[in-house]
């Protein structure tokens, strides 16, 4: 086995001076350094990170805890913090606990005692005890797209609600008054802000605001396509449906389809996140960019710089610009004859297709 003697018998330097170059522990020149790199890689030294780690009280390693791996948001944001931190020798583990709060808090301490040295969150409940106790425990975490309720965390995620003020601002320029607003999950915050700016915006613009124009769904693909059928029911003269993420305006799209309802020319639809396939078909969906890889590199830059620096440092909040982006669903508005016609006929439709199509559609979470 190749010693960290033997790699300074290669570069002609002392060990101190290799161990320095691999720790990053003292400043070496970068003559010195170019020689023990080198030497590292001719004698293929493999340092015994375990070792290291028991020495430096730190793993050199983060990692990043998402909901469902399976949601097209994320891989994103998981890019983003793995280009980072591996630029600055840090490994990423990746978790999935599959929106379980019970799993959070046992994942995040799992983590703990295998000495990783700092945790990435996303999409956590606005209540979460795990984040409650690393808070406490001023353990190092980044909060992504979503904040924990009443503390002050590091942070870094996008202004949803200008991002949703931008879209219903687009839709009423476009003449819409009656608009369908399929919300996010109770427990997200990022839910929480993308429907105030919905009602801000929509007050605002004079758009009509009531309950029936309001479904309540959880970023699944199956909420939107659920949300379509309940417009249709109560308020048929609906001619533009903003969903608070992209899964949930693919399931409202993929509906309107279904029934042969025309989209833009009858109904327009606009998403928020702009995941990759909301740009990779033929026809591509209006929706607000959520700027995944970014937030992902920001967040793993700002826990590493928590883990490295030397004394307590106060929690930063970094929101970023969420553009709207227009493409091909939506349009200008047009009067439905057939639909304002026939209210009762396109309700037992949609209670027909409601019974005959239970089986899963799709049911990737955003």
């Amino acid at each position: 086995m190749v010693s960290l003697r033997d790699v300074a018998e290669a570069a002609e330097v002392s060990a101190a001076t290799v161990s320095h170059v691999i720790n990053g522990t003292r400043y070496v020149s970068p003559e010195l350094t170019a020689r023990v790199q080198r030497a590292l890689r001719d004698t293929g030294y493999k340092p015994n990170l375990v070792a290291r780690s028991l020495r430096t009280q730190h793993s050199q390693t983060i990692a990043l805890i998402t909901s469902d791996i399976t949601n097209p948001f994320y891989p994103g944001v998981a890019q983003g913090a793995n280009s980072f931190s591996e630029q600055y020798g840090y490994g990423l583990i990746l978790c999935d606990i599959e929106e379980d709060s019970a799993y959070e808090e046992k994942t995040a301490f799992w983590l703990q005692q295998k000495r990783v040295d700092g945790l990435l969150f996303t999409s956590i409940h606005m209540d979460s005890p795990t984040i409650l106790a690393l808070h406490e425990d001023r353990y190092p975490f980044v909060l992504i797209n979503r904040k924990r309720k009443g503390l002050q965390t590091n942070y870094v995620g996008i202004d949803n609600r200008d991002g949703m003020a931008q879209s219903v601002r687009h839709l009423a320029g476009l003449g819409h008054r009656t608009v369908g607003f399929i919300a996010g999950p109770s427990l997200s915050t990022a839910a929480h802000e993308r429907m105030d700016g919905f009602f801000n915006a929509a007050q605002e613009h004079g758009l009509e605001i009531h309950p029936s124009l309001v479904y309540n769904g959880s970023y699944r693909m199956d909420d939107g396509y659920g949300a379509v059928l309940h417009f249709l029911r109560v308020r048929p003269d609906i001619t533009a449906i903003v969903a608070a993420n992209d899964m949930m305006a693919f399931g409202a799209w993929q509906c309107l389809h279904r029934l042969g309802i025309e989209v833009p020319l009858e109904v327009s639809i606009a998403g928020f996140d702009d995941i990759p396939p909301a740009s990779m078909g033929p026809v591509g969906l209006t929706t607000v960019r959520g700027s995944q890889h970014t937030m992902g590199r920001l967040a793993a830059r700002l826990l590493i710089d928590t883990i490295e620096a030397e004394t307590y440092q106060p929690p930063q909040q970094i929101v970023l610009p969420a553009p709207l982006i227009v493409r091909d669903t939506t349009a200008a508005r047009r009067k439905r004859e057939r639909l304002e016609k026939e209210p009762e006929v396109m309700a037992r439709l949609g209670a027909l297709l409601l019974q005959t199509l239970q089986q899963p559609i799709d049911k990737e979470v955003s």
